[in-house]
């Protein structure tokens, strides 16, 4: 059975693991990346989440309708549920156990040097997953297959713009 991926709308990336796995939390590491996107683009991926949330409601209603619903945490959230997330925009989260794949403006691959850093503009291809977990609740996981790049931002290290300097701050030369 093939998946049936989604394509988010544009939008700017926070904190993106793309390249290589995020190993703080999980030894095995995750690779994600947060997407700052309009509200208006992104109302299709919002309906998207919440009917996989409410099916699972629903299965469970279906298996005891008496027993008390527990909603986990959705992947996404607005300036209502995090006061830091810029007004008119989402936050959705994208997360996968397995590299996704990396595609440029003109959908061609992007080479393995090539490293996605935060402000790169794109989009993410994803399967919403429905789950119902006994400590978390109900709630659904956004897993990332690959990004498309509109916009690619390259860092370097917070350091490589310096230039040595006299004690007064002025330029050697």
């Amino acid at each position: 059975m093939n998946k049936e991926y989604q394509y988010s709308a544009f939008g700017e990336a926070k904190y993106p693991y793309v390249n290589q796995p995020d190993t703080e939390f999980n030894q095995d590491g995750v690779y994600h990346t947060k997407l700052l996107v309009d509200l208006e683009k992104a109302r299709s991926d919002i309906k998207k989440i919440d009917d996989v949330i409410a099916q699972e409601v629903k299965k469970q209603h279906d298996l005891d309708p008496n027993k008390k619903i527990v909603k986990a945490n959705k992947p996404y959230k607005t300036i209502d549920d995090d006061l830091n997330i810029p007004e008119g925009k989402v936050e959705f989260h994208f997360k996968s156990k397995f590299k996704p794949k990396l595609k440029d403006r003109k959908a061609e691959p992007l080479g393995d040097d090539i490293q996605v850093w935060g402000g790169s503009i794109l989009s993410v291809s994803y399967e919403p997953v429905g789950y119902n977990v006994a400590g978390t609740g109900i709630g659904c996981t956004l897993r990332m297959a690959g990004c498309q790049i509109s916009k690619l931002e390259e860092g370097t290290s917070a350091t490589s713009g310096f230039k040595p300097v006299n004690e007064d701050g002025s330029l050697i030369v």
